[in-house]
């Protein structure tokens, strides 16, 4: 059963993390009167200047600020100045900041404690929707970061909490024109406004004859540009993303290979896992960015793709990912011995599923999870160099002592201080709020489609077979994605159609599989996943009703074939375990059975439902983006042929219910059709499959789903 609804995607921005180097303010001070002027030249207003008491000093300029410095924040006798300024370093934030206006505020040494500042600000300039921060120019990030700020609608100010002197200004957090909108960070990094990409080329590659129908949107103002060449066994897809800001491809088939552009050395291996932990069906572009995306070979003889362009939870956190890990640097060495890129993906990683799908249907909890997983391992590293940012309650993360540290700890600091700016300013709330709603007819239109008839046969494709990731495992020693689908490299080649196998450091982690003698042979190729660590070698133990099939040992750069006999087999295991080098951690598999499959039946299907289905099983449906996941549902099955009604089913929270029809069976396998007859919620008809799994229970999916859109484990109660 699928529970019918709207699709509603909360689409979230996602966030560049590119900092650019900045100019350092060269401040002089003039008469008094004409007061300072940046390196640049640009005159500042009237100057206010005060000398730190016992009492501490409090500065209040004409033009409506106001400077409260607390007693033993500075030295008595340090002298404050205060100015309305214009540094060139304004620009950057455009119409973010519709007044023009900065304050700069200088003194020979930075507050030991928090300082109150007051600025006032035009709130008849903010955007529709926008909230106003206050913000500080920091060099090291070389961006305005946003900081505590309190505002005062009616009295048009903003009042915020400075760690230290700097500049200081006011921008709306969100701005929105013809182009499409943007959160603060978005437009400083990429000044999004007006970019536009150039459109990709196949050069004299002609499409394959056996695709039919090519579709792509030929406007110069369309989301995707797209072109069509063919490969040896499949076709390839130039993309180019014609927006300044970063966008998820989703397509609903799973590519075996993708190359994004602007991404440097160091961050292509970070790619090609981001992309398998969802399933390999999400695509990061940068903005104005371009890909190349393989289907080599085609999954089956005849079939189609498509694509839409997103901006929601996957492509915020896959943006967050790749960026905090350029910026720090996905080579920088960690306390346990990862670096940090690695670490990035183990916070990615724990925000999915096994099956690619966010795990909370709350896209800002999912992101702030991620950001705070990244702030905790930053926040540990730079500690290890002896500075500790959470000094003098935060603000020693701010100072000047940062600029003393090695350069892989000013690397670390220059991200941490991002990520407590995007939490002070809770900007993925405000990213939430941004961007278009995935229910929204723009965007259920196709920016990308491929149909084909007649493409060449390979693998299970060419020999009838099932693939492993089809059947359900009863997984032991085991987590993240063991037993399930996912499209991954072995040692530089693509395997799309593969199952993950968690590799037990200890004891062996076991897959269990309930075959029934309905099959002849198991073909694939064992190997270990690119994320594993490089001198890792892993014994794979294939077992058959406990006689022993084969043992194969793989490391990452040698993987093994396999091609068995399984003609009598009704029970068929996996043992997997270290027995060379060290795990390391991570919370996906590092084992893999590379486009693993179970080859044509032994048998022809039988007349009727066999005898091991009868009966009444209850458990729990997940159906991921559902509202209502998961619920239960309970089935009272009855013998019966093909053809007949064998069954009825509830969703007793859904307020459905309805009927099983037998369309084909197997010892191993049975196929039924669900009829809603009693509707709630319900989508009426849906075809699902059934299979026994080795520890007696039921295991029920969407039928010829890839990665199945619905599934649940049924226990018998009766």
């Amino acid at each position: 059963m699928i529970f019918r609804q709207r699709w509603v995607l909360v689409a979230v921005g996602a966030a560049l993390l590119t900092f650019v180097a900045a100019a350092v303010y060269v401040l002089t001070v003039g008469d008094g009167r004409t007061g300072w002027a940046t390196s640049a030249g640009r005159a500042a207003d009237t100057v206010v200047a005060g000398r730190v008491t016992d009492d501490g000093l409090r500065l209040e300029h004409p033009r409506g600020a106001l400077l409260d410095i607390p007693a033993d924040a500075l030295p008595v006798g340090t002298e404050v100045r205060l100015a309305l300024n214009r540094p060139d370093e304004l620009d950057r934030l455009g119409p973010l900041q519709p007044d023009g206006t900065a304050w700069a505020i200088d003194a020979s040494v930075q507050p030991s404690r928090p300082v109150s500042f007051t600025m006032p600000y035009t709130a008849a300039k903010l955007p529709p929707d926008a909230q106003p921060l206050a913000v500080t120019f920091d060099e090291l990030a070389g961006l305005w970061l946003p900081v505590e700020t309190t505002v005062d609608t009616a009295g048009g100010r903003l009042t915020a909490t400075l760690p230290t002197f700097s500049v200081k200004t006011w921008i709306a957090d969100r701005i929105a024109d013809a182009s499409g909108p943007a959160s603060w960070l978005e437009y400083q990094t990429w000044k999004v406004f007006g970019n536009r990409a150039e459109k990709p080329g196949c050069g004299t590659d002609a499409p394959p004859g056996w695709v039919s129908q090519f579709i792509t949107v030929p406007d110069d103002n369309a989301q995707l540009f797209a072109c069509l060449g063919a490969t040896t066994n499949g076709f390839y897809l130039n993309v180019a993303n014609n927006r300044g800001f970063p966008v998820a491809l989703e397509l609903d088939e799973p590519f075996t290979a993708a190359s994004p552009s602007r991404w440097e050395d160091g961050l292509s291996g970070i790619a090609a896992e981001l992309f398998a932990r969802t399933g390999n069906r999400r695509l990061l572009l940068m903005p104005t960015g371009s890909a190349r995306i393989e289907y080599d070979p085609v999954a089956t003889e005849n079939g189609s793709i498509e694509g839409h362009v997103r901006r929601d939870s996957t492509a915020l956190l896959m943006y967050l990912a790749v960026e905090l890990a350029r910026e720090a640097g996905a080579d920088l060495k960690l306390a346990n011995g990862k670096q940090l890129g690695l670490w990035t993906l183990e916070c990615f990683g724990r925000m999915f599923s096994a099956t690619g799908q966010v795990l909370t249907g709350d896209p800002v909890a999912a992101a702030n999870q991620m950001t705070g997983c990244l702030e905790d391992t930053l926040t540990h590293e730079v500690r290890l160099w002896g500075f500790d940012p959470d000094e003098q309650s935060g603000q020693r993360l701010w100072s000047h002592d940062a600029d003393r540290l090695p350069p892989d700890a000013r690397r670390a600091v220059k991200a941490l201080r991002v990520l407590r700016a995007l939490d002070i300013a809770k900007w993925t709330q405000t990213a939430a709020d941004l961007f278009i709603v995935d229910n929204n007819p723009a965007a259920d239109l196709v920016d990308v489609a491929v149909h084909w008839r007649g493409a060449p046969k390979w693998g299970a494709g060419a020999e009838g077979g099932i693939h492993l990731y089809r059947f359900p495992a009863v997984v032991a020693g085991a987590a993240g994605e063991s037993g399930r689908h996912t499209s991954t490299e072995i040692a530089g080649h693509a395997y799309p159609q593969s199952t993950g196998a968690w590799v037990g450091c200890g004891q062996p982690a076991t897959l269990a599989y309930r075959i029934e003698g309905d099959y002849r042979r198991l073909k694939g190729t064992v190997g270990l996943a690119p994320h594993t660590p490089a001198g890792l070698t892993v014994r794979v133990t294939v077992t058959a009703d406990g006689r022993e099939l084969a043992v194969r040992d793989v490391t990452p750069a040698r993987p093994a074939p396999i091609d068995l006999d399984v003609s009598t087999v009704r029970d068929l295991r996996f043992a997997v375990v270290r027995v060379g080098g060290e795990c390391g951690t991570s919370s996906t598999a590092y084992g893999v059975l590379g486009d693993a499959y179970l080859v044509g039946d032994a048998s022809t299907p039988m007349p009727e439902l066999p005898a091991g289905y009868v009966g009444t099983w209850t458990g729990q449906m997940t159906q991921p983006g559902s509202p209502q996941s998961p619920y239960s549902m309970t089935v009272v099955v009855r013998a019966g042929a093909t053809n007949a009604e064998i069954g009825t089913v509830s969703y007793p929270a859904l307020g459905c219910s309805g009927t099983w029809t037998l369309r084909r069976a197997q010892r191993s396998r049975v196929e039924v059709v669900e009829h809603i007859t009693v509707n709630g919620q319900c989508v009426v008809d849906v075809p699902l499959e059934i299979r026994p799994t080795a520890d007696g229970r039921l295991y029920v999916a969407g039928a010829g789903d890839t990665a199945p859109t619905v599934w649940a484990t049924l226990t018998r109660t009766g």
